[in-house]
This record gives structure tokens, sequence and C-alpha cells, in this order.
């Protein structure tokens, strides 16, 4: 009894993790909505490492970028498109770059879920190897219905995506206190508002706003939502470390 008891667990976990690899049957091309003819994609089978980067997700007022960020084992996904709003300082409406961050992520082989959207790593047959299937567009909360999916393909990597801020890292990995070591006062006070910045908050002191001026469309009173796991943990760190040599 306790034999075929096994064999049927192990008849279900075969037969579980094939469904799981299978791909949807309608995916979507995110600038036509049309289908992609079919088998142009494969499951990746590629590390977290491998798959981390921007992948980029339909064209023109449709485009959104998915981040991905290695995070301990798993992921942290954010959400990057624009929304047609008002300039606070000019009152003329005109593109508002939005940020939706999904700390929590479940990741299981080639898939992962965060809130409402699962997706899965793909390889295309085409120029650009790297694809994500998703299952519909957190930028304007859309979701496809059953077995339908839109592709995201490769973009960038995480380096080069940041590559226009300063201080990078406290983005893309944990620091600790060796790092922010000999650093001035005026440094780790750029370090922790150019986050702020990045995710457009408007800055009360004229000061600080000035450093991001030429840079960012500050729109935003509260970007606590923003912000990933791995910012909270260096921006927490960067001000202890003030306060404990009293820079602040």
């Amino acid at each position: 009894m306790m034999r075929n008891k096994l064999i049927f667990t192990f008849t279900l976990l075969v037969i579980t993790a094939s469904v799981s690899a299978q791909l949807p049957k309608t995916i979507l091309q995110g600038d036509s909505q049309e289908n992609y003819p079919a088998g142009k994609f494969t499951i990746s089978k590629r590390s977290i490492a491998q798959s981390a980067g921007v992948y980029h997700f339909g064209e023109s007022e449709g485009e959104s970028d998915l981040i991905v960020l290695p995070y301990k084992s798993g992921l942290i996904v954010q959400v990057s498109g624009y929304n047609w709003g008002t300039d606070p300082k000019t009152g003329t409406e005109t593109w508002l770059r939005e940020f939706k961050t999904y700390n929590h992520v479940i990741l299981k082989g080639s898939t992962f879920q965060f809130g409402k959207y699962h997706g899965t790593f793909a390889l295309y047959k085409g120029k650009i190897k790297k694809a994500i299937l998703l299952n519909g567009d957190p930028s304007s909360d859309l979701v496809y219905g059953k077995d339908t999916v839109e592709a995201g393909h490769f973009d960038t990597d995480l380096a080069t995506y940041f590559n226009g801020k300063k201080y990078p890292e406290i983005s893309l990995k944990l620091i600790d206190e060796k790092y922010l070591s000999g650093k001035s006062k005026e440094v780790l006070r750029y370090m922790r508002n150019e986050v702020f910045a990045m995710y457009r908050f408007i800055f009360k002191d004229p000061a600080t706003a000035a450093l991001f001026r030429d840079r960012y469309l500050p729109w935003r009173k509260d970007v606590l939502m923003c912000l990933t796991e791995i910012e909270k943990h260096n921006l927490k760190l960067i001000m202890d470390y003030e306060k404990k040599l009293n820079l602040k």
C-alpha cells in the first residue's frame, strides 16, 4: 500500500511539473497584439542571475519595462511605465513615469508570481533570445484571459539600466557599513536622496531639489510603496550610519 502511494505521489509530481512547464496557447506581440507563430518560444532553464535584467513590453503609449532584480535566493519585480497626468509645477498635461514594486515574488523554477500576475522565463527563436511571458500588463492593471500571455523581450542588463545614477549599487545590492566608511555627509545624503529622486519624489528642501532638477520630473509626494527591499535595507543603513557619526 505504501509503495503504491509513493508511486502515485511521484507520478503526480511529474504530471504537475510537466503541466507547469507548458507554454500558453496564445502569446501576444506587445506592439500589435497579434499572435506569435507557434514554436517561437521555449521554456528557459537559465539561473536567476542569468535571467535578471530589464524586459521591454509593448511600444509607444503602452510600453513598459519589467525589471527583474535578484534578491537573496529569490526575486524582486518592478514595473515601470508612463501614465498621462499633470505636472505639479506647471499644471500642464504630460507623461509621468510610474513604478510598481513587488517585493514578495513566488519563484518556482522558470515561473514566478507577483500579485495577480505570473510570468515565465522563456527563450525566443529570434535576434533577442531572452524573453518573459506575462499574463497581463501591470502598468495598466490589466490581466489577460486564460492561457493568454504577452511576450516581453530582454532590453538591457541591470548595470546599464541604472547607469544614470551616481550610486546605482544602492538599488542593486545589499551594502554594509564598510561600504559607507569614509564617505562625507554630503555624499551620504546624496546617496539616499538619489533613490527618492529616481521615484520622482517632490523634495521640500530647495537645496536637495536642486541636486536632481535636471535629471527627474518630481511629481510624487510619497514613494514608500516604490521602494524595493534592497533599497529599504540600504536607506536604513545609511541613516543609521549618519546618526552614529552624528552627521545629520
